[in-house]
């Protein structure tokens, strides 16, 4: 937005920000200062758990960041595999052999990899 600078919307997901807090923003782990929230076109100080926020954001530009990302006052811990039991649906007509692409998602991040062993091992990091 112009003369506000880089903003983001989403959602609080657990605890509670508040205006002038300083969050790591993921993928990129560079901290950030929220300048301002708004909810519902409303400035406020603060916001807490299931609240839909607006946030301007200092010291990031909007370049920098994607969907998905998320903000946290502790160091992310990253994963490159994920394990368990796989079981390829029914309604597959080719199985897979050993190794084969998936993709992996959640709350609208989405990563590939490949499948080798019960294991997904992924192309680049991930939460």
């Amino acid at each position: 937005m112009r003369g506000v600078g880089t903003v983001a919307l989403g959602f609080v997901l657990s605890g509670e920000i508040k205006k002038h807090d300083k969050l790591i923003i993921s993928d990129i782990d560079k901290e950030i200062e929220i300048k301002s929230i708004q909810m519902n076109d409303v400035d406020v100080e603060s916001a807490s758990t299931g609240s839909r926020v607006g946030l301007a954001l200092k010291n990031i530009e909007p370049e920098s960041m994607s969907r998905g990302m998320l903000l946290s006052d502790k160091p992310f811990e990253y994963k490159t595999e994920i394990s368990g039991n796989i079981n390829i649906h029914s309604s597959v007509k080719n199985r897979p052999e050993n190794s084969y692409e998936a993709f992996v998602s959640d709350m609208m991040r989405y990563q590939r990899g490949r499948v080798e062993n019960n294991k997904i091992i992924l192309d680049k990091k991930y939460l």
